[in-house]
């Protein structure tokens, strides 16, 4: 059944103004029957360009965002956060955004001073700064390394942005840490490629200060056959990786929300109420926050297609992570 609110809502899909979240989500009624008929329909959608602009003309863009926002557990959050807590009244700054941001500054640090102290020789203890760093091309032991610090630093990233992670047993931080890993760094390496690289979108990080790229790759394993599909498999996907960050041009708290809602993404793992409660609880603040920057900050009238856009990360990122995995088993057991 549709859930009513007594506030005006936009639509994720079109932007249209609705007071009635259609399947769970901030759906209009058009973009909910438009979306209900095409499942019924024994014929394809058709798109000349497979990522038209946001909107209804294009039916087959239309109908694959929905399907999508519909996969997305973060939005369940936000269509169901009551009226008190989305108010302006009741959010009033972006300030657990920015403790976010600082944390994950950490976090950073961490792992580029880990990899660098690791590079025979070190660089320069001036050099040893995000500014400064020389990136070098990945190799398997160094990733190996740098993935096993970059775990250790998640860890470190839960307990200090969000205070009840504290209190959660080793194993359920563990399934949380790994679960966050695998997509979180598909993320994170094409927003950073995307500053660190601006006119080569062949390369993308496979750690924090190493690159991967389709040359690195001819040489990546020992034999010939793994490197070819990794070639491929970096020459098919790192153009797709960075456009996504080229057309959002991510703000700051956009990225940070992002990296928030994916660490609490884990609705199709198994964890007791309590810690599903906390998830839904942190969701909640972090969209709370970002539709303030949204209004007061950005002063965007429409943001709710925007917002879609963002959240669609999660689900993407989800994805990719499996397939990803699913190429390495692969290649491991060549």
């Amino acid at each position: 059944r549709p859930r009513e609110s007594r506030e005006k809502r936009l639509c994720l899909v079109c932007g249209g103004e609705t007071r009635v979240s259609h399947l769970g989500v901030d759906l209009c009624r058009a973009c909910a029957v438009f979306h209900r008929r095409s499942l019924t329909r024994s014929f394809t959608y058709r798109s000349r360009t497979a990522n038209c602009s946001t909107g209804c003309h294009c039916r087959k863009c239309r109908f694959v965002k929905i399907d999508r926002l519909l996969a997305v557990p973060a939005l369940k959050s936000l269509s169901t956060v009551p009226a008190r807590i989305v108010n302006e009244k009741a959010t009033t700054s972006t300030i657990f955004l920015s403790h976010l941001h600082e944390c994950y500054r950490v976090m950073c640090e961490t792992r580029l001073l880990s990899e660098l102290s690791a590079r025979t020789p070190p660089p320069h203890p001036l050099e040893m700064n995000d500014r400064d760093f020389i990136p070098i091309p990945a190799t398997p032991s160094a990733l190996n390394n740098a993935n096993i610090v970059f775990l250790s630093a998640i860890l470190n990233f839960g307990e200090r942005a969000f205070t009840e992670f504290s209190q959660f047993s080793k194993e359920e931080k563990w399934k949380i840490a790994t679960n966050f890993f695998h997509r979180f760094r598909l993320f994170e390496s094409g927003y950073r490629a995307e500053k660190k690289f601006p006119n080569d979108v062949m390369k993308s990080f496979g750690s924090y200060t190493m690159y991967v790229s389709e040359k690195v790759a001819e040489t990546f394993y020992q034999d010939e056959f793994s490197n070819k599909m990794m070639a491929e498999s970096l020459r098919n996907d790192l153009p797709a990786n960075r456009e996504r960050f080229r057309r959002l041009q991510l703000h700051n708290e956009e990225f940070i929300a992002v990296v928030a809602l994916m660490f609490w993404n884990f609705e199709e793992l198994e964890f007791t109420e309590d810690i599903m409660k906390i998830g839904r609880r942190n969701r909640e603040k972090v969209l709370a926050e970002l539709q303030f920057f949204y209004k007061h900050k950005k002063v965007l009238e429409d943001y709710s297609s925007r917002l879609g856009e963002l959240l669609l990360f999660i689900d993407i990122y989800s994805q990719l992570s499996r397939k990803l995995n699913n190429k390495f088993e692969m290649l491991n057991t060549n």
